[in-house]
């Protein structure tokens, strides 16, 4: 038994290293939920915001954006490593939605429409007073947007 030696400081330091990746994992993903506009899922360029008259300042903001994403999708990866506490999984679904990439739309609609996920994000928002996300299939006004461009 001589070979096993507990040093509590360094038992001590890792439970607070796995404590803080949770709660600082956990706030990333509320942050990110939160701030996300309601027709997130049903704009083709799911950007946040409105684009700003400079095109210089439209480029930072688009590359800040993707480069918060990729950090965000990273730090995800990370806490979906067994024995990191955290909500991995959900951490990158997050950093996907902030990322600009061709097919983006579609992925994003294929994760979300695996059971529950898009519902849980949707609690959340409504627990945070925001209102929930729209996709087009939860769209309120998709029949009449069907018969206006029928019409036409």
């Amino acid at each position: 038994m001589d070979y096993i030696i507990f040093n509590w400081n360094i038992i001590f330091w890792g439970m607070a290293a796995l404590l803080l990746s949770f709660a600082l994992g956990t706030m990333v993903l509320i942050a990110v939920v939160a701030t996300l506009p309601p027709t997130f899922l049903q704009t083709p360029d799911s950007s946040l915001g409105g684009t700003p008259a400079n095109p210089v300042l439209s480029w930072v903001r688009r590359i800040g954006k993707n480069f918060i994403g990729l950090l965000v999708m990273a730090f995800g990866l990370v806490l979906a490593l067994p024995g990191v506490p955290g909500p991995g999984l959900p951490i990158v679904l997050v950093g996907l939605m902030l990322v600009d990439f061709p097919g983006k739309q579609r992925l994003l609609k294929k994760l979300l429409s695996v059971p529950g996920v898009l519902g849980g994000i949707n609690a959340l928002r409504v627990r945070l007073g925001k209102p929930p996300l729209i996709s087009q299939d939860n769209n309120p006004f998709k029949e009449h947007n069907d018969a206006i461009a029928d019409s036409q």
